[in-house]
């Protein structure tokens, strides 16, 4: 990143991302950003950290360069002041010689950037909140299938990062939820037979129409037995009083 000033921002949302972190791989996240804001090599750092490093370097970006376009447009505006020094006495709204307006239709381009600068934000931090999600949903994937004893996945560490591509392709591209998502690793990695075969985020992504279709028959099974059950209480219940 181009070196343009003295200081760069942490957002709270980074929280998420460091939740899964030792404390001596959150010292290497923080001087990865220290290092890339300041264009020197970048530490040596391990899968999730590598990955956690991802979003928030592309954050920063985003945060240089909306300084970098106010630092642009406060430049600008103190050369439109200078070269109008002298005209006071011209009202605020006056017209040009040309016919046209000149501080107005400045203060009117001006609101419509702010305008459009923060819906940009806000849709920055939307993307930057799915991120996180995503990143979350990786990490439960692999703790989940750690915790089932899987011991191939523990000898051979995955790339976590092509993990987060698969889930992220889930989302967006075969349009599955991030909650339908997260429920689906839940049964995956708690079912007999799935938990032994699906041991990565391509697998999971690959099967996901078989575990959805086997989740609502599950479901279904699950509400008519209940219905029936409470049909029977319903019928026999005052007998049995």
């Amino acid at each position: 990143m181009e070196k343009t000033k003295s200081s760069f921002l942490i957002h709270l949302d980074y929280e998420t991302l460091l939740e899964d972190l030792t404390l001596e791989d959150k010292g290497v996240l923080l001087e990865a950003m220290f290092a890339y804001s300041s264009n020197k090599p970048l530490p040596k750092m391990k899968s999730l950290t590598k990955m956690a490093f991802k979003f928030i370097k592309r954050q920063m970006d985003y945060d240089n360069d909306k300084w970098l376009r106010k630092c642009k447009k406060n430049k600008e505006n103190a050369e439109a002041r200078y070269k109008t020094k002298g005209k006071e006495d011209m009202p605020y709204d006056a017209t040009a010689s040309d016919g046209t307006q000149t501080d107005a239709t400045n203060a009117d381009k001006d609101k419509e950037e702010r305008v459009k600068s923060k819906e940009n934000g806000i849709k920055k931090k939307e993307e930057s909140i799915k991120n996180n999600e995503i990143v979350r949903l990786v990490q439960k994937l692999y703790d989940s299938i750690v915790a089932n004893g899987i011991t191939y996945v523990v000898n051979n560490p995955p790339n976590l990062n092509n993990w987060y591509k698969d889930m992220e392709l889930l989302h967006r591209v075969d349009k599955v939820s991030l909650d339908d998502i997260e429920k689906a690793i839940s049964y995956a990695t708690s079912d007999t037979f799935w938990k032994a075969n699906i041991l990565s985020a391509s697998k999971l992504r690959k099967q996901y129409p078989t575990l959805e279709a086997q989740m609502k028959t599950r479901r279904a099974g699950y509400q008519n037995g209940k219905d029936f059950s409470d049909k029977f209480d319903e019928v026999f219940g005052g007998a049995n009083g």
